[in-house]
């Protein structure tokens, strides 16, 4: 039951993706094998498209896509290639 509920904690999180502050997220989402990295917001794409430096993408919820701003730190499943192989380079670990 305990990792149902956090499961459901961690999706509902990664979903409206949860801001670097929340360190918590990020440690759990990992444990479980969420792939969920904390990247920088280099760009924003409407409606509710986020977009790393590195050019890995997150889809979240128009109102967070509304509330970050370019600069800030976010913890998401981000997704694209240069994001594959940093997950896989941390792994590999």
């Amino acid at each position: 039951m305990k990792r149902i509920l956090l499961v459901m904690i961690v999706s509902l999180s990664l979903s409206g993706c949860a801001t670097a502050k929340n360190v918590a997220t990020l440690l759990v989402a990992n444990k479980l094998g969420i792939p969920a990295a904390s990247k920088e917001v280099a760009a924003k794409d409407e409606p509710n498209r986020l977009i790393a430096r590195d050019h890995s993408t997150c889809g979240v919820s128009i109102d967070r896509w509304r509330r970050v701003q370019v600069g800030d730190e976010v913890v998401c499943s981000w997704f694209g290639i240069d994001s594959a192989l940093e997950t896989a380079r941390r792994r590999a670990r």
